[in-house]
């Protein structure tokens, strides 16, 4: 008896002090959340019922509505870039915007619902959702290539390791992967029948399928999705989400605010998070920050954003902060490219130099979101004298 009490003492013990990596935010929304999308640490967006978009640029402190034009259920949203993002919603309606999200325009409408958008450039992707259908593009959403046969079950989910290699997997255990774009797509043995939710490739041969199957149930493949392991935990959740910051550390979301964390590739998972509020979405802009989103207008964060204004803790400084004509960023990496955004998180410059003239500005606080070619991304905040 002294043993199974000092075992559960432990267990209670170990979910409390995890919980308290996962704080919750206030997003200033009651609407049922069911995707979130972050081009940094700091920068995002999340989306869902009733037209819902709101984003961030202080690490989800605050949330700023943004206007789509629609009170339609949003399914998901992706950004690729802090200025190019994309919107599907449960009509097959896509919206897309240039800015960061201060403008939405309507580019096509499917006429099938798209539960996921997935894009490797600011206009080449894919979506995949209603009767099996993925659909690819190649000019930002305007136009739409049906790639394969209108016959499956739901599609729920879409990722590309490469340009190449994707897979998209939904309902009656259906997973489909492809080597040559989309061109072709294989209809793989998944070994379950139950509804298989969200789909993550930490490289060409290893992923990760998240499983609304009410028996905490995870598949892994090793071999580019020809095969799949199952890995169950024991507990009676649904899971709705799957993210991996590589091939060792990843998280799942599902009903009741569970949170499952592993960090050996899969093999075995633990409880982080525990709630009242099921969780719908997840994404990790690095391995260090995190963002969940769910029922009711729920937002958690994972992680201490409270030093990511300090530039030593950055692979990036500015120099000087504050400044008033010339900002200068100093990184350990080359610079792809550097967007500025201000505190209602919408563009206002752009460049692919390290010095940047900001005399355009109005004296306040901005951001400033670094992409090296590492492909690394971090935020900074500064301000305009």
């Amino acid at each position: 008896m002294k043993t199974l009490l000092l075992t559960a003492i432990v267990i209670l013990t170990s979910i409390q002090l995890n919980a308290q990596l996962w704080s919750t935010l206030n997003s200033g929304t009651t609407e049922m959340l069911k995707s979130t999308s972050f081009v940094s640490n700091t920068h995002g967006w999340v989306a869902g019922n009733s037209g819902t978009i709101l984003t961030t640029s202080d690490a989800g402190d605050s949330w700023t509505p943004q206007t789509i034009g629609t009170s339609s259920e949003l399914e998901c949203i992706f950004f690729y870039s802090a200025t190019h993002g994309y919107v599907s919603d449960i009509s097959g309606n896509i919206y897309a915007t240039t800015d960061g999200g201060g403008n939405w325009t309507e580019v096509n409408n499917l006429g099938f619902a798209m539960r996921s958008l997935f894009f490797i450039s600011e206009t080449q992707g894919w979506g995949a959702g209603q009767e099996g259908r993925i659909y690819y593009t190649t000019d930002g959403g305007a136009n739409w290539t049906l790639q394969n046969s209108p016959s499956g079950p739901f599609l729920n989910s879409i990722f590309f390791s490469s340009p190449t290699n994707g897979c998209a997997v939904g309902d009656m255990g259906t997973i489909y992967t492809t080597t040559d774009g989309g061109t072709t797509w294989i209809s793989q043995t998944s070994g379950t029948t139950v509804t298989l939710s969200s789909v993550y490739f930490t490289s060409a041969s290893e992923g990760h399928i998240s499983t609304f199957s009410g028996a905490g149930k995870f598949l892994k493949t090793a071999d580019g999705g020809l095969t799949w392991s199952e890995s169950i935990i024991g507990i009676s959740i649904f899971f709705n989400s799957i993210y991996f910051t590589d091939a060792n550390n990843g998280w799942s979301v599902g009903d009741q605010g569970f949170i499952e964390v592993t960090s050996d590739g899969g093999t075995t998972w633990s409880v982080q998070h525990t709630g009242t509020v099921d969780l719908n979405g997840l994404c990790f802009p690095s391995p260090s920050i995190g963002y969940a989103v769910g029922d009711q207008g729920e937002i958690l964060r994972f992680g201490n954003v409270s030093a990511l204004d300090e530039t030593q803790n950055e692979f990036f400084s500015i120099v000087p902060n504050p400044a008033s004509d010339v900002v200068s960023i100093k990184s350990n990496a080359a610079i792809k490219e550097v967007t500025i955004t201000n505190n209602l998180g919408q563009i206002v410059l752009y460049s692919e130099s390290n010095s940047i003239s900001i005399q355009s500005l109005k004296p306040g606080v901005y951001f400033v979101h670094v992409t090296n070619v590492l492909d690394e991304i971090c935020s900074q905040r500064f301000i305009k004298k």
